[in-house]
């Protein structure tokens, strides 16, 4: 099957649950948004004052078009903090490193929130589809859990990208769930846990 014939079929199913003509469109524009910030890189050799590369300026442009920000906004955003001196409000450069922290928490905000749209969308669709009261106590829902499948490739797609944020997060809550609070319980309760070690990719 060709990327056309996945793409049709995609939309259709998003149809299906439920999403308006409008409402793709705003969908594919915030997956351009992600797509795009993910391709604005910053000067490495300008580390203590961030600074935007030239060859990055089209992709800044088009963050801005398509979350409809006016020029200019947006480089001031990854680049800049506001800071109170006083009784004003002054801009303090950022270092490289939080200017890249920065560019990845906005694409990530924007993905995470789209995400959390499309399962509510879907859940209200099978809710609607069972004739059941979507604020009812009890009703169907979806729930994803992809514990599996962090892959690096030469050349990751922003698909792969996304699983493996999930994995990582998944994998955190898990080490929380099984190892450091069982181990507080144990504590707790005077139980030696002093030789028990586990990784944790909480600060990763």
């Amino acid at each position: 099957r060709t990327d056309k014939m996945l793409w049709d079929e995609l939309e259709e199913a998003l149809k299906a649950g439920g999403w308006t003509a409008d409402g793709l469109t705003e969908l594919w524009t915030l997956v351009a948004a992600c797509l795009h910030t993910g391709n604005i890189n910053f000067d490495p050799a300008k580390t203590d004052t961030a600074t935007i590369t030239a060859d990055s300026a089209k992709w800044v442009e088009n963050v801005e078009a398509v979350l409809g920000l006016p020029g200019g906004v947006l480089p001031k955003v990854l680049t800049k903090m506001k800071m109170k001196v006083g009784t004003e409000m002054m801009d303090k450069d950022l270092t490289f490193a939080k200017a890249v922290d920065t560019r990845d928490a906005l694409a990530k905000g924007i993905f995470s929130r789209l995400f959390d749209k499309l399962i509510e969308q879907i859940n209200t669709s099978m809710a609607e589809a069972k004739g059941c009261d979507h604020n009812a106590t009890i009703k169907n829902v979806i729930g994803i859990v992809d514990i599996f499948g962090f892959e690096i490739f030469e050349k990751n797609s922003m698909e792969q990208l996304c699983i493996n944020f999930a994995n990582e997060k998944l994998q955190a809550l898990f080490t929380k769930t099984v190892f450091a609070e069982t181990m507080k319980a144990y504590k707790e309760e005077g139980i030696d846990v002093a030789d028990i070690t586990y990784s944790d990719n909480a600060n990763l």
